[in-house]
């Protein structure tokens, strides 16, 4: 009896330890994989930002851990196309030491007409200088009366002449002659704006009496003085007369349309006569 007792233990313990063969627990489920990085917003003109990167596959094994999100893409390197200045007078607020000189400017910005080199004026504060005329080449393109004195003894030789060419002049402008005023229109580029100047020599020739030399600009009189040839000096050149000479002329009006008109004559009476030179005209 005790041997059969002894035998029924064995064989219990035999089928304990064949229950210990089972399978092992199931292995966890792969984790999702990361859902990608949106795309980094591209800055202004520059580079787009990359891809996010897709997310690892869960581990195997004890409920797998969930794969990791995607990384997010880089954003988009900034940047962007630098802006030209509008006028000289934007460079001038950005740095009031700019020296004079030729500048490059896009005065409608981009997508506009082709920037373009310029004359600026910084001495004075930023002034764009939209034309410069000295007459020395004989032409005077757009003036009404174009007509320009290259024949007087105000005029040649080029090289001794008092004064050289100028617009106008002897028997040219003045009372019974060609014209006694001459104008031009100019255009100011679309160079935005709030004044225009206007800068010339007067040219005052022989027997003024008590008449007035009158410059205006976009409709305003901007010059008006009165001369005498009694009080000058002396000859300088053309008729007998005392000649004032050389009147030089800077003035500026409040104006900010795409033109403005120059308009330079006189109050001529007798037989007297006056030129132009070095006609300037800038915007700010």
């Amino acid at each position: 009896m005790r041997m059969t007792l002894l035998a029924l233990v064995a064989t219990l313990s035999l089928i304990v330890v064949g229950c210990g063969d089972g399978t092992t627990g199931t292995a966890g489920t792969g984790g999702s994989a990361g859902t990608g990085g949106s795309a980094g917003m591209g800055g202004s003109a520059g580079m787009g930002g990359s891809a996010g990167m897709g997310g690892m596959a869960g581990a195997g094994g004890m409920g797998g851990m969930a794969g990791a999100g995607g990384m997010a893409g880089a954003g988009g390197m900034g940047g962007g196309v630098a802006l030209l200045p509008k006028s000289c007078l934007e460079i001038w607020n950005d740095d009031s030491n700019s020296p004079d000189g030729d500048y490059v400017i896009d005065p409608d910005g981009l997508g506009g007409s082709d920037p373009f080199m310029i004359p600026c004026d910084m001495m004075n504060g930023g002034w764009s200088v939209v034309s410069e005329e000295t007459f020395e080449d004989g032409t005077a393109t757009g003036w009404s009366d174009n007509t320009v004195d290259t024949a007087s003894d105000c005029a040649i030789p080029v090289d001794m002449a008092p004064f050289g060419y100028m617009l106008g002049g002897i028997d040219i402008f003045g009372p019974g002659d060609v014209a006694t005023e001459t104008s031009k229109t100019y255009d100011l580029l679309s160079i935005p704006h709030a004044q225009a100047r206007v800068q010339l020599d007067y040219i005052v020739l022989d027997s003024w009496d008590d008449e007035d030399a009158i410059v205006t600009l976009g409709g305003t009189t901007v010059y008006s003085e009165t001369f005498n040839y009694m009080s000058a000096a002396a000859n300088i050149c053309g008729y007998m007369y005392a000649d004032h000479g050389t009147q030089p002329v800077n003035e500026f009006v409040d104006h900010s349309s795409a033109t403005v008109d120059v308009e330079i004559t006189s109050t001529l009476m007798g037989d007297a006569n006056f030129g132009v030179q070095n006609v300037r005209i800038a915007v700010k």
